[in-house]
């Protein structure tokens, strides 16, 4: 049977010991205050009785004598915005305006009838002195777009891409005077 205790284990477990106590006394006695940053102490990290110490105070003293007064502060924030107050008498009706947008809205249209497969569409004007603000198109069987935009200040193009023939394509344009 082999010895247990060699002198490479005795030796290795001296090291060991002096080791982990070394840190220990190193930190009791050669960490001071000035090692320590400000703020990272916690209570957590304190004993019971360096609480206790730290959070008894001695009795209270007699009550001073009153200063003398001291200049005046800035001045404060404005306040709350007060209440609405009551509402004035009613003023003199105005003048009568327009009832509706009647004759300043118009809608033109005009119908192309597809005799088979193929582009169609119009260019649709407005009355004179009338500008286009809007336009479309509406086909009573299935097709494509392909450009609906104003084609002058006055007038609305619309081409539709037709499928079949048989087909009512519709360009309109609305107009204000």
């Amino acid at each position: 049977m082999k010895r247990f205790l060699n002198p490479p284990l005795v030796i290795s477990l001296a090291a060991l010991f002096f080791a982990l106590a070394g840190t220990g006394v190193a930190a009791k006695y050669l960490i001071t205050s000035r090692d320590i940053k400000d703020g990272t102490i916690q209570k957590i990290d304190l004993s019971k009785s360096a609480i206790r110490s730290l959070s008894s105070s001695g009795p209270v003293g007699p009550q001073g004598e009153t200063g003398p007064q001291g200049t005046t502060g800035a001045t404060g924030t404005p306040g709350l915005t007060g209440a609405t107050g009551a509402t004035g008498a009613t003023g003199a009706s105005g003048a009568a305006g327009p009832n509706t947008a009647a004759g300043l809205v118009t809608i033109k249209s005009e119908t192309v009838l597809s005799d088979g497969e193929g582009y169609y569409g119009a260019v649709v004007e407005c009355d004179a002195g009338q500008k286009v603000t809007g336009g479309g198109w509406e086909a009573t069987d299935f097709s494509i777009p392909v450009e609906s935009l104003p084609e002058t200040a006055s007038s609305w193009s619309t081409f539709v891409y037709v499928f079949d023939e048989g087909v009512e394509v519709t360009v309109f344009a609305v107009c204000i005077a």
